[in-house]
């Protein structure tokens, strides 16, 4: 992980001595979101940084699939049960949000998007420099089970939530799932 992160700080900012720190904070900032990923159950990150050559677009995804994340309480596995019980769940722990969730659907799985706005520290040596950051959470149910998939969105292009919230959702409306091979 350390080589992919060290490569990845290089390609953005280049080899520059002047932009050593921007690569340094960049490398630290990238290993504690990819560890805390890991840790929570992530199993794929994906990092963009244009949209097209020449185009910035910063977007991070993750997708978390716990195992031990299950509707347990939802009456057999129909998407509606479990998306019942999931959003259910999500508004007792009072998840930022929920009160705003919109629900998708593709073939299969019903998803709950559930966006919430961040601000983050820019530098740790300036703690009050913050910069906004939009976050979108798709939950999926997972076709013929109680288990639930999250896919994390996240962008500092918080200024214009409506253009990232249609990307995102067209990405998710574009996925779907493949049962796997015994």
């Amino acid at each position: 992980m350390a080589e992919s992160i060290h490569a990845y700080a290089e390609k953005t900012l280049g080899t520059a001595d002047s932009e050593a720190g921007a690569r340094a904070l960049l490398r630290t900032r990238l290993s504690t979101a990819l560890t805390l990923a890991r840790d929570a159950g992530g199993v794929v990150a994906l990092i963009a940084s244009e949209i097209a050559p020449g185009t910035p677009m910063p977007v991070m995804i993750t997708i978390y699939s716990p195992r031990e994340l299950r509707m347990t309480p939802a009456i057999g596995t129909s998407t509606q049960a479990v998306s019942t019980i999931l959003k259910r769940g999500l508004t007792e722990l009072g998840i930022e949000g929920i009160d705003g969730a919109t629900e998708l659907a593709i073939e299969g799985s019903a998803i709950l998007r559930i966006v919430r706005e961040q601000d983050v520290e820019l530098h740790p040596d300036v703690p009050e420099q913050k910069m906004g950051s939009l976050i979108a959470d798709y939950w999926y149910t997972v076709p013929g089970s109680k288990q639930v998939v999250l896919a994390n969105f996240m962008t500092p292009l918080a200024d214009i939530p409506t253009v990232m919230l249609s990307f995102f959702d067209a990405a998710v409306l574009a996925s779907y799932f493949v049962e796997a091979k015994a």
